[in-house]
């Protein structure tokens, strides 16, 4: 069973940035290849100007839960 964790969206960057460094060796270009995405769009999530899109989280190994509370 997956084990879930909370996450911010700082947390999302954080990891977004970890994967930038070890999965693309610091490359904005090849992350956005292996992203499906611009570089462009890569540097703006990177900036904190776009929040990372919710089909990305996977990729960085994260997803996007809602929790309602009564």
């Amino acid at each position: 069973r997956d084990r879930l964790m909370a996450l911010r969206e700082v947390d999302a960057l954080t990891m977004l940035r970890a994967f930038i460094q070890s999965q693309c060796d610091g490359s904005q270009k090849l992350a956005a290849s292996k992203l499906g995405c611009t570089p462009q769009f890569v540097s703006l999530m990177v900036n904190g100007l776009k929040s990372i899109p919710d089909a990305m989280l996977p990729k960085l190994g994260a997803r996007r839960v809602t929790v309602a509370e009564k």
